[in-house]
C-alpha cells in the first residue's frame, strides 16, 4: 500500500512540475486610463470613389493582431470630409505588450509597438503600430495614457488624424506593395 501511495505521489508531483512552462507567451496588453488606438482606413479609387465599401472589397477584409492571434473587429462609418460624406473602415489596433514598452528612467514616458495583419484582396499587409505613453502621477490610476502615434507598412509611415482617429490611405500601401 505504501509503495503504491509513494508512485502515485511521485506521478503528480512529476506530472505538476512537467506540465509548468516557465516562458509566458499569454498575450498582456498594456493598459492607460486613457487610451486612443483608433485606426481609420481608406481605400480611394484614382477618381476618389471610396472602394473599401463596396461589398466584393468588404467581404476580401480580416485583421488580427500578430500577438493576441485575435481577429479585430471593425465597422464602417459614415463621415463627412470637406463637405463630403463618405464611408470608411475603421477599427482598433491591438495594444502593444506590457513587456515590449521601452520606458524612460522613471516610467513617465514609454514607446511599444504591435502588428496587425490587414488582408484585403488577398493581399496581407503587416501594419506596424506605434504607441506612446505618459503617466503624470504613477500613483494615480488616472494619470496614464496611451496614443497611437503612426502606422507604419513597407517604409511608408501614417501618422495624420481625422475623425479622431489615425488616418491610414491605404491605396498608398498598396502602390508600394506591387
Amino acid at each position: 500500500m505504501f509503495r503504491i501511495k509513494k508512485t502515485i505521489t511521485l506521478f503528480v508531483v512529476m506530472l505538476t512540475l512537467l506540465s509548468c512552462d516557465s516562458k509566458d507567451e499569454s498575450f498582456v496588453p498594456l493598459y492607460a486610463s486613457a487610451m486612443q488606438n483608433g485606426v481609420v482606413v481608406s481605400y480611394p479609387s484614382a477618381d476618389g470613389e471610396e472602394l473599401i465599401t463596396s461589398n466584393e472589397i468588404l467581404n476580401t477584409i480580416s485583421i488580427k493582431g500578430k500577438y493576441s492571434e485575435r481577429d479585430i473587429p471593425f465597422e464602417i462609418k459614415n463621415v463627412v470630409d470637406d463637405g463630403i460624406a463618405r464611408k470608411v473602415l475603421c477599427f482598433n489596433a491591438e495594444l502593444p505588450r506590457e513587456n515590449s514598452m521601452k520606458y524612460n528612467d522613471d516610467h513617465s514616458k514609454g514607446y511599444g509597438e504591435s502588428v496587425v495583419y490587414f488582408s484585403i484582396c488577398g493581399k496581407t499587409f503587416p501594419l506596424t503600430c506605434k504607441f506612446v505613453y505618459s503617466c503624470s502621477n504613477r500613483e494615480l490610476y488616472g494619470g496614464s495614457s496611451l496614443r497611437l502615434e503612426s502606422v507604419e507598412c513597407d517604409g511608408i509611415s501614417a501618422n495624420e488624424e481625422k475623425y479622431n482617429y489615425l488616418f491610414v490611405d491605404l491605396s498608398k500601401f498598396m502602390s508600394a506593395k506591387k
